[in-house]
């Protein structure tokens, strides 16, 4: 929506024509519709939109619509407000409520001059309990200056789900879609983890407009936080679309379980290799809108990670029973010493027999080995400096350790 002050050529007439003069190649000029010319009113402050979310180790604060209860951290709610009356308003007041009492935050009273925007933020932020609830948001901007038309000064309200196992930053709406035309891709969504916690599934959910018997994967990136690099951490097996999954939500178990550590970031990705752009094949749902360089797209075509602005409905599920390979892990109880590693990484409690393999941050296996003690030594000295995984498997389950080599 955009608005044009014509008073200085409009005023005073009783007759006014207005013409649309588009100059460019090409574009979107055949969609403008729907205007109108509306007289100003004095004072009039309209809350346009908000921004909310949680700041994490990300460092780029991330709405969550669906957030497991040890996940729950302080939300931030600020609005997008513009004053489109004619004169300045002093005491804008931007405010978010959750009814009974549960929350009630508003920002300093403050000045916006007329036909200027400004984001107003709430001065207390709210965390919600760790109980299994839903929690509505509604949001208003207000003035004392005496305003005729209050019907712009509120948005729709958000819905917070704190529940056991699922943490989502789309909307729970479906308004679109995204896909890559046949071709391979992969999208999804940046989470910040507060809480350590094992991870065993991703969820996504699959557009209608998707192919039965595309072939798809769910996979798990870590977040390098000195480089922003997406380090992979797993995969799902392959999945084959049915016409029962059209529309639907999917959950893809993760081969192997993975802890994620508190205070880091990980990327959820929904993915296919495509099928030549011989049809639609994997079509991803979108539900809402994400800040640039949160959520992700990766093509296969040019082998490229861009950000994109459309949301895509991908969310972690941490419900155990999608662990699969886990019974037992954490018999395990192995530790590596040091981390950073230099020369040697030391590996306690091993057992004899234990398959031990070293993968970089693509994936490759750059060493396999089989346990001969109780601590195992690995050489690093031919290894360059970065992030590496150790997976040590035991009779069929796996566990995942993640260091440093510098």
């Amino acid at each position: 929506v955009y608005s044009v002050d014509i008073s200085s050529v409009a005023g005073g007439n009783d007759s006014v024509v207005v013409q649309l003069n588009y100059q460019g190649n090409w574009g979107w000029y055949w969609a403008v519709d729907d205007m109108k010319i509306v007289e100003t009113d004095d004072f009039d402050i309209k809350l346009q939109g908000i921004a909310w979310g949680t700041d994490g180790a990300y460092g780029t604060r991330l709405p969550y619509s669906y957030v497991p209860n040890d996940q729950v951290a302080p939300i931030n709610f600020a609005g997008i407000t513009k004053n489109i009356g004619v004169n300045d308003i002093t005491d804008a007041v931007f405010s978010a409520n959750i009814a009974g009492g549960i929350y009630s935050g508003s920002s300093n009273p403050s000045f916006v001059a007329s036909a200027s925007s400004d984001t107003l933020e709430c001065s207390n932020t709210f965390t919600p309990s760790g109980s299994v609830v839903n929690h509505t948001v509604d949001f208003n901007v207000s003035t004392s200056a005496g305003e005729i038309d209050t019907s712009n000064n509120s948005v729709a309200s958000i819905q917070l789900n704190i529940n056991d196992f699922i943490y989502a930053r789309d909307m729970d709406t479906v308004l679109g879609s995204i896909s890559n035309s046949g071709e391979g891709f992969e999208v999804g969504n940046v989470f910040d983890i507060f809480g350590s916690r094992t991870i065993g599934a991703i969820d996504s959910y699959i557009a209608p407009s998707s192919e039965p018997g595309s072939e798809v994967f769910a996979k798990l990136y870590y977040i390098d936080p000195s480089t922003g690099d997406f380090v992979f951490m797993s995969e799902s097996d392959a999945y084959y679309l049915t016409s029962a999954d059209l529309g639907q939500k999917l959950t893809l178990s993760l081969q192997y379980p993975q802890v994620l550590d508190a205070n880091s970031s990980y990327l959820a990705v929904i993915s296919s290799y495509g099928d030549g752009g011989t049809t639609n094949d994997l079509v991803v749902s979108t539900s809402g809108s994400s800040a640039a360089q949160t959520t992700f797209y990766f093509d296969h075509t040019d082998q490229t990670w861009y950000y994109t602005t459309s949301t895509p409905m991908v969310r972690m599920n941490f419900n155990p029973t999608y662990f699969t390979n886990l019974s037992e892990i954490n018999d395990f109880d192995i530790s590596i010493f040091p981390n950073p590693a230099y020369d040697e990484l030391n590996i306690t409690n091993s057992m004899l027999g234990d398959e031990i393999i070293i993968t970089d941050c693509s994936g490759k296996v750059i060493s396999e080995l089989i346990a001969s003690s109780i601590n195992e030594n690995i050489s690093l000295q031919n290894l360059n400096s970065g992030f590496y995984f150790l997976s040590i498997i035991r009779s069929g389950h796996q566990i995942n350790k993640r260091f440093i080599i510098k």
